[in-house]
């Protein structure tokens, strides 16, 4: 019994100690917009009457910090007032918009993977439309080198439909199959620049008179920007 007592109370000291280096935070927000579109995005119309709603977003965002590694989520909910039933079950409203692990591998060197936003040079060209209420996040891949002023992120994505047995071809409208993206930024003296390359792959595909296809393959293209100078 006293064996007992004695190994609960080591636990009980022991505990506290290791829980002091693990960190835990919670936070949310909530954007709510009203709008009235009367010739947004392109003329209206002849005739047509102007639109308006109210629309939201709710995300709710957790992070977990210990030793090495750092894990956060974030789950939004992004709907316009109204456009489900008061006594509904389920609807499509409610997505992940990040969910991400990093590891520190040295004091300059650290990997981020999983779905996460990449925004970067005031998301001029690379941003996370955080504007638009869905935003904007990628399933990547990131190694990070920091050391003082000087940034370098390499990174790399691969999208797939879904977890399939056989085939290679990718159906998801406006997105790129591959990319991979490498950042470097620096302040020499009173000169702050960043360049940023990106190469990003789309799948294509020629069909034949009976639909079927008979062709098919990645077409790529690269950016290459000097978006602070």
């Amino acid at each position: 019994m006293r064996k007992s007592l004695l190994l609960a109370g080591c636990l009980c000291g022991i505990l506290p100690f290791t829980s002091s280096y693990a960190q835990f935070n919670v936070d949310g927000q909530l954007i709510q917009r009203a709008e009235f579109r009367n010739g947004y995005n392109r003329l209206i119309r002849e005739g047509a009457d102007p639109a308006a709603f109210i629309a939201h977003r709710a995300r709710l965002q957790a992070s977990y910090t210990k030793d090495n590694f750092t894990f956060f989520a974030s789950v939004q909910d992004v709907r316009t007032w109204g456009n489900t039933s008061q006594t509904k079950i389920t609807d499509d409203a409610l997505s992940l918009h990040e969910a991400w692990l990093e590891m520190v591998l040295s004091e300059h060197w650290k990997i981020k993977l999983g779905r996460q936003e990449l925004n970067y040079d005031n998301a001029r060209f690379l941003g996370n439309l955080d504007w638009a209420l869905q935003a904007r996040a990628h399933d990547f891949g990131l190694v990070k080198f920091e050391k003082g002023t000087a940034k370098l992120h390499v990174g790399g994505g691969y999208n797939q439909n879904a977890q399939q047995l056989s085939s290679n071809l990718f159906t998801v409208p406006n997105q790129y199959k591959t990319a991979q993206m490498a950042r470097y930024e620096n302040v020499l003296g009173k000169l702050q620049f960043s360049l940023l390359f990106w190469s990003d792959g789309r799948q294509f595909t020629q069909t034949d008179s009976t639909g079927a296809i008979n062709k098919k393959g990645v077409l790529y293209r690269q950016t290459i920007d000097l978006p602070t100078l």
